[in-house]
């Protein structure tokens, strides 16, 4: 079987989110995202909406990397069930 770019991709997305640097970056903006969202007052309708917009775009990051991930795994087991 020889090497694809979804492989590579799938390689490198997995390098990322093991990295210990991006995992402490991840956790700290989250960590800040949701302080600052919990200590909003009330009436900051938009400053609490931008902080929840925050945490969903950087689940949607770290999604977008798993995703990466599985599909050439699925890929992978699928070839592998054909051969």
């Amino acid at each position: 079987m020889t090497v694809t770019s979804s492989d590579r991709s799938a390689h490198r997305a997995r390098e990322i989110l093991s990295d210990p640097i991006v995992v402490a970056a991840f956790a700290a903006m989250e960590a800040a995202a949701i302080a600052a969202w919990r200590d909003s007052n009330p009436e900051e309708v938009a400053k609490r909406e931008a902080h929840y917009l925050a945490l969903r775009r950087l689940g949607e990051f770290r999604q977008e990397l798993e995703q990466l991930m599985v599909s050439a795994e699925l890929r992978r087991q699928s070839f592998s069930e054909i051969v």
